[in-house]
């Protein structure tokens, strides 16, 4: 798990040096999402649980450091990216986690919430990559799970870490 958290905190420090102190506040959100994702995907590999107490405490400090970003950049719209990218990620795991309750968890939706508030900022490229990259990510274990236990019914899969992954790379590869 650590060299995964290594990887990705590698990954967006290779990006160009942060040119403004806007940049370097937005890279502290990503390396505080990074940071937690990391625990928060050993607990839900775990014990199946994404602690409300981490999701929010992490979404406390992205969003300060977001905010940040804002007041220095002296644009508004930093902030508006970012929180309609929470409510439109968050919102979709929402109506997942309605439609179809066990099918995700209610700490899937609150995470879901924090990814697209870190999302956001890069835009909606960014934003539609992280909601589909996790599902491909979960995919070949979904259908390696379900192979396995031969339509038994199915295991529990903890969707935490690809979420995390899939927004880290969303996170990368839009840049």
């Amino acid at each position: 798990m650590a060299g995964a958290g290594a990887l990705a905190s590698g990954l967006f420090a290779a990006r160009p040096v942060p040119a403004t102190s806007a940049e370097w506040a937005l890279l502290a959100a990503w390396l505080t999402f990074v940071q937690a994702g990391i625990f928060l995907s050993a607990v839900d590999i775990a014990a199946h649980r994404l602690p409300t107490r981490v999701v929010s405490g992490t979404a406390g400090v992205i969003a300060a450091a977001i905010s940040l970003a804002t007041l220095l950049e002296r644009n508004s719209e930093i902030l508006v990216r970012a929180g309609l990218g929470a409510l439109a990620v968050g919102g979709v795991y929402l109506l997942l986690f309605v439609l179809a309750p066990d099918g995700i968890g209610a700490g899937d939706v609150r995470l879901a919430a924090v990814t697209g508030l870190t999302l956001g900022p890069g835009g909606w490229r960014m934003v539609v990559l992280g909601l589909a990259l996790p599902y491909l990510l979960c995919l070949p274990v979904a259908v390696a799970t379900a192979i396995r236990r031969r339509g038994q019914p199915s295991t529990p899969i903890p969707f935490g870490p690809f979420l995390i992954a899939g927004s880290v790379i969303a996170g990368v590869a839009a840049q």
